[in-house]
């Protein structure tokens, strides 16, 4: 079922010049935070999203002349970190989702700081000649030249839009971070320069200036940034009529206000898509907005979805390798060996879903695929793995414990919890209910509760 989340509100006053007395409208569908999901991961029953249902509903639309579609950052990687093992897995996924933008066309793709996860040359390198719309305010080269479009305008239904775009805060090494040369190159680049991310606020107010001096006379703000840089360039920047923010790893909320400026947030991977309606008469602009889950329901588009399959031919190929890097159990020593002196938890834990995790992989076929490996078993690259969630995943390596009983295990928090469990994925996780559910009896006999948890 669709859910809608509609709110009107009068955002600023046009000028004279630039719409007649009769109403125009423009259709703006957007989202942010893809990271990296191709299609729905499966954590979930009846999850949303996947790349072929948003062509499903985009392309769905009939073509006008009146519709634009922005993606607000974090498309390509999952996060600014990653094992270093998983770098050729982490840039096949980059390019197929990069090569599917062109199935879109969307107006403006902002890079967010994670889509520099492997080097800020990786994405560089995979739009040379392709010129793709990305887009970045507030990165550039030491010499003051932009990576990426500082801003972008498009004549949309009688009303010239203009597009800036914010870059939020990247790790310490970003510039020292080098591209996977093996998947993309090009000859005519040396890769010898570095950038710098600029102040948010100047960039934006330098950014606006030049679209306004283009005619722009609806401003869109394409926003990775954290809350608190967020309302920094808009409380001291007005001009802006409309905010996209992607940096958000939470369901939208209702629409936020500051002063004049209507800031919306899109669900992460895919879940939805916002849609915004404006709809302007020669003095004032009106907005409404909805969320649109995509669901099963939306038919997926027969052309994307054969794109993806091939490209998941690619990355079959390569999680084959990555699955024999997992053939011992290394550091971790075990469910038999936690038995030995914990039967009963052993006994309780066979009955919880943690004990069948990795055969829910094999049932969607994604056993291999690192995007969900770590969060079904137990392991880590170079320390070995157990298959399931066992003991340890969640307490901790248990090898100096069984030397030494007097040396306790980690204390299960919530956040153990939500390192899997993650709000992106789950959309209504209940953590103390969960952990509830899992909480192995006393370890201790008359113990009040499992001394395990906190």
């Amino acid at each position: 079922m669709r859910q809608y989340l509609i709110i009107w509100i009068c955002v600023f006053i046009l000028s004279s010049n630039c719409a007649s007395k009769s109403e125009h409208i423009l259709f703006i569908y957007f989202t942010g935070n893809i990271l990296s999901q191709i299609t729905p991961c499966g954590c979930s029953l009846n999850q949303t999203g996947g790349l072929d249902t948003l062509g499903g509903l985009i392309l769905g639309q009939e073509r006008a002349d009146n519709l634009l579609f922005l993606i607000a950052g974090n498309s390509f990687f999952p996060s600014l970190v990653g094992a270093p093992e998983l770098k050729g897995f982490w840039a096949l996924k980059a390019v197929l989702i990069y090569d599917s933008l062109s199935f879109f066309s969307p107006a403006a793709v902002l890079i967010g700081s994670r889509d520099l996860a492997l080097g800020w040359e990786f994405i560089y390198r995979l739009n040379l000649g392709k010129e793709a719309p990305l887009l970045s305010s507030n990165l550039t080269f030491q010499d003051g030249r932009f990576l990426f479009n500082q801003f972008l305008i498009k004549d949309i239904s009688n009303l010239r839009v203009g597009i800036i775009g914010l870059t939020g805060k990247l790790a310490e090494d970003w510039n020292n971070r080098p591209a996977v040369q093996t998947v993309i190159a090009h000859p005519a680049f040396s890769g010898s320069l570095r950038i710098k991310r600029e102040d948010p606020l100047k960039a934006a107010r330098d950014g606006l200036r030049e679209i306004r001096k283009r005619g722009a006379r609806f401003i869109i703000l394409l926003s990775d940034l954290d809350e608190q840089e967020e309302r920094r360039v808009l409380s001291n920047l007005s001009g802006i009529n409309l905010v996209i923010s992607g940096n958000n790893l939470f369901p939208p909320e209702r629409p936020i206000t500051f002063g004049r400026t209507l800031t919306l947030r899109p669900s992460p991977r895919l879940r939805s898509v916002g849609k915004a309606i404006v709809s302007f008469t020669r003095n004032r602009v009106k907005i409404s907005s909805e969320n649109i889950p995509l669901s099963r329901e939306i038919p997926s588009h027969p052309l994307i979805r054969e794109f993806i399959q091939r490209g998941e031919l690619r990355l079959n190929s390569w999680q084959n390798e990555f699955k024999k890097l997992f053939e011992n159990a290394g550091i971790y020593v075990g469910l038999e060996q936690c038995r030995s002196c914990h039967p009963q938890q052993v006994q309780f834990w066979k009955k919880t879903r943690h004990a069948q995790a990795s055969e829910a992989l094999v049932y969607s076929k994604d056993e291999s695929n690192p995007d969900c490996f770590f969060c079904h078993n137990t392991g880590s690259f170079g320390r070995g793995f157990l298959k399931n969630v066992q003991c340890e995943a969640c307490h901790g390596q248990a090898r100096a414990h069984v030397n030494n009983n007097k040396i306790s295990l980690a204390k299960i928090t919530g956040e153990v919890c939500l390192s899997c469990h993650a709000p992106d994925r789950f959309l209504n996780f209940r953590t103390e209910e969960k952990m509830n559910e899992v909480r192995c009896p006393p370890a201790n006999p008359g113990a009040a509760s499992n001394g395990c948890f906190e």
